[in-house]
């Protein structure tokens, strides 16, 4: 989560972007009153230090930082 202010959500997706880190999904739900929470969805691993990189910084602007898991992704041949 952020602040509830203009501008909070934009510094977390530019780090993102500053690092070429391709998000894939963005969802907001309401959490308290007044606020809500952001779940990012991107291509990288915990092994490239980009993303670990931008994961502490995206933690040094947030509030309730939470890492789900970092998952392979599923490729389908066409």
């Amino acid at each position: 989560s952020t602040e509830h202010k203009a501008g909070t959500l934009f510094k977390v997706l530019e780090c993102f972007a500053a690092a070429s880190i391709n998000l894939t999904r963005i969802d907001s739900v309401p959490g308290k009153p007044g606020s809500y929470l952001f779940f990012v969805d991107f291509l990288g691993s915990n092994k490239d230090s980009r993303v670990t990189a931008v994961l502490e910084k995206v933690r040094s602007i947030t509030h309730n930082f939470r890492v789900f898991g970092f998952y392979n992704e599923r490729k389908i041949d066409l």
